[in-house]
């Protein structure tokens, strides 16, 4: 089959459905990376750039286009100060050493310096006192909720390490795969309402610091070509339990896409369709571990209502759980009633692994 950009040779194909030569791959990915950042936001000469990198695939791909990037002589330039973040921490000793090892040698290739934060530096600086050290690692009995903490504080760790080295931009490597599968995951654990900002290209939860993913219109299979041709070198991630719902949702995106190539685009081009609308949201209505809005007594029954009286009705207690619904008690009376692990500055998600990590029945 031929290249579908130069008519030579095709060495791979996407989809099972166009081909490319080695050239014109790598071309076409570089375009549409820099083109997914064009498109969406407006990048200035002064901006300074936090790179996470976790020595996977996606993260180590990210880096190679984003330095091949910064170094060209043309108008494509891409005019950024990258900064490059490594969180240790959160793997077994040998696997830190060897993403550790790998990225530092990366940074030596590309003449530059990687800093490296440990996840237990992390300071909680809300209202919920939290532990990581010691409740993150006893969450064992529950990797669903595990990741989902994990993978917040990490969030929260890029946008205080960005503050201090004065970054306004936050450079993470979703690709639409990885994107696709979240977007579900969030749908499942009850963080819908959270897609605009998980999902999207641009988080903007935070008013100082925008967090960007230039790769969510890359695929996974893409990212293998390019590592094959680029000679790059990653270090397999196993860090999702098989025993999580993100693994589960994994498996099945990966499944569909197999027989229906068309499923991770479609389910992100829907993803780009949800929002909510803008309000002006006071810093006591944010969740204090994800940042997101608490809007949860705006309306006259909310869905974790609902879900809170039907746990009360199926305890027995129902004589109180009648009067709650006919407003005899206050709001903040009914919602501790009705949901006791609900934590009031913590949105629906977020009070669920709270409760798991004070060992609390949820």
């Amino acid at each position: 089959m031929k290249c579908k950009k130069c008519d030579s040779i095709g060495t791979l194909a996407i989809r099972k459905e166009y081909f490319f030569c080695d050239d014109c791959f790598l071309s076409y990915v570089n375009h549409k990376f820099r083109a997914c950042i064009g498109k969406n936001t407006k990048i200035k000469p002064k901006d300074k750039a936090l790179l996470c990198l976790s020595g996977g695939s996606s993260s180590i791909v990210l880096l190679d286009l984003v330095m091949n990037s910064v170094s060209l002589e043309t108008h494509k330039k891409l005019r950024i100060t990258p900064v490059l973040l490594h969180i240790t921490g959160l793997k077994n000793d040998s696997l830190n050493q060897r993403n550790s090892q790998l990225l530092h040698d990366l940074s030596k290739k590309y003449n530059t310096v990687i800093n490296e934060v440990n996840i237990n530096d992390y300071k909680w600086k809300n209202t919920v006192d939290l532990n990581f050290c010691t409740k993150f690692l006893g969450l064992t009995h529950n990797p669903t909720a595990k990741l989902d903490y994990e993978a917040k504080i990490k969030q929260n760790l890029y946008y205080e390490v960005a503050k201090e080295m004065e970054c306004n931009l936050i450079f993470t490597g979703e690709t639409n795969t990885t994107l696709a599968q979240n977007l579900l995951s969030n749908i499942v654990m009850g963080r819908g309402s959270q897609v605009e900002n998980d999902i999207g290209f641009c988080d903007g939860r935070n008013c100082n610091v925008k967090l960007l993913r230039p790769m969510r219109d890359l695929s996974v299979e893409e990212l293998d070509h390019y590592k094959r041709i680029k000679k790059l070198d990653s270090v397999c991630d196993t860090n999702i339990s098989v025993n999580s719902i993100q693994k589960v949702i994994s498996n099945f995106v990966d499944e569909l896409q197999t027989n229906s190539p068309a499923t991770i685009s479609t389910i992100c081009k829907t993803a780009d369709k949800l929002g909510t609308a803008a309000k002006d949201i006071k810093e006591s209505q944010i969740c204090s571990l994800c940042q997101s809005n608490l809007d949860v007594h705006n309306s006259k029954l909310t869905a974790i209502e609902a879900i809170s009286f039907s746990k009360r009705i199926s305890s027995g207690d129902i004589s109180k759980a009648i009067k709650i619904c006919s407003n005899e008690l206050d709001n903040v009376e009914s919602s501790n009633f009705l949901f006791p692990d609900y934590n009031i500055t913590l949105c629906y998600c977020c009070s669920k692994t709270y409760s798991e990590l004070n060992n609390t029945s949820v």
